[in-house]
């Protein structure tokens, strides 16, 4: 929050593994903590950004198994139908995961 608050950008591209930048969001969403999510996402980090495989925090959150922050991405806008390169969207990454309520979330958004 005070970076954010003395200006960092939210959506500046990060790099975990060199040449293949990803947001700050995406890596939050895909390791489950809900209250960083929320924070960049207050902060204006653009939902559907994606990674250099044209992944999106959405797609990390359902991988991870993460009801909640997946629940919280869909309630401000995230696109479920959005594929990365190699063709899986959000619900693919859900089912992947095995977790049934990530599963059930995400396929009422796809309706």
């Amino acid at each position: 929050d005070a970076l954010l608050a003395a200006g960092a950008d939210v959506n500046a591209p990060v790099e975990m593994m060199p040449g293949f930048p990803t947001t700050f969001l995406i890596i939050a969403a895909g390791n489950g903590h809900l209250d960083v999510v929320k924070a960049l996402v207050k902060n204006k980090a653009t939902i559907d950004k994606p990674d250099s495989f044209n992944a999106t925090a959405l797609m990390a959150a359902a991988a991870q198994g993460s009801p909640e922050v997946v629940e919280f991405l869909l309630a401000n806008g995230a696109n479920p139908k959005l594929k990365d390169k190699d063709g899986k969207d959000a619900l693919a990454s859900a089912k992947e995961s095995g977790n049934a309520d990530v599963v059930k979330l995400i396929q009422s958004k796809m309706k």
